[in-house]
């Protein structure tokens, strides 16, 4: 994100979307599991009040929309951040984070050889990157944190979020070209394995030594990098 792009704009507040309050208990959920897994930090109960603090701290902030989209192949939800809304998106400069991705031809070459395929994914991809300080006071949100409560919190983002442009070209710079080769380097990994975003396709002729290479693979990315 480019700061001066963001500079300027003063207090910039949204609405949530009715999407996030007719899920709500999906979105109050996923949003508590960031806070305990120390992703977001609960500022505190929306309020006036509240708001003058904040414009005693910050010249400029933002507090995003909040929306919610429903999960493939799943009976629930999962919240989403509307940076484009925000114009957080619009001040990211993407230049040296695009990337092509041609993983389903790499897969349909080694598996049309009879081979075998083991997927990973990982979990809670982009909210391992942490957001650098100055860019906090732009991911802000508000939601209730509790059932049935009419008082909705204000919270700030530390790590990444599924929402903001710059995001999937920073996991890719992260996990496929450093991360995964890092593995490679230590002979870790071996066998092709095809990446789209965080899912992994880890292809070999042996089933056994497949499943026996992704577990490894699994256990030294916890171990070494603290990736599930």
């Amino acid at each position: 994100v480019v700061r001066d792009r963001l500079v300027g704009k003063g207090a910039r507040i949204f609405k949530n979307y009715r999407s996030a309050l007719d899920a709500r208990s999906y979105v109050t959920k996923a949003l508590l599991s960031r806070v305990d897994a120390g992703k977001t930090l609960v500022v505190g109960d929306w309020s006036s009040a509240m708001l003058v603090k904040l414009k005693s701290n910050f010249k400029d902030f933002t507090i995003f929309p909040l929306g919610a989209v429903k999960k493939a192949l799943e009976d629930a939800y999962r919240p989403t951040s509307d940076h484009t809304r925000s114009q957080l998106n619009a001040a990211t400069d993407l230049r040296y984070l695009k990337h092509s991705l041609d993983t389903y031809n790499e897969i349909a070459w080694n598996l049309l050889n009879g081979y075998f395929m083991r997927v990973s994914d990982v979990k809670d991809a982009f909210p391992t990157l942490p957001l650098v300080p100055w860019l906090w006071p732009f991911f802000m949100c508000r939601f209730f944190l509790t059932d049935g409560s009419d008082k909705s919190s204000l919270l700030m983002h530390l790590f990444a979020d599924f929402g903001a442009a710059g995001f999937p070209g920073v996991f890719y710079v992260f996990f496929v070209k450093v991360v995964v080769n890092m593995a490679r380097s230590e002979l870790v990994l071996t066998l092709p394995m095809p990446i789209y975003v965080d899912d992994m396709g880890l292809i070999g002729k042996i089933q056994s030594e497949v499943d026996a290479m992704m577990r490894s693979f699994q256990l030294w990315a916890m171990a070494v990098v603290g990736i599930a």
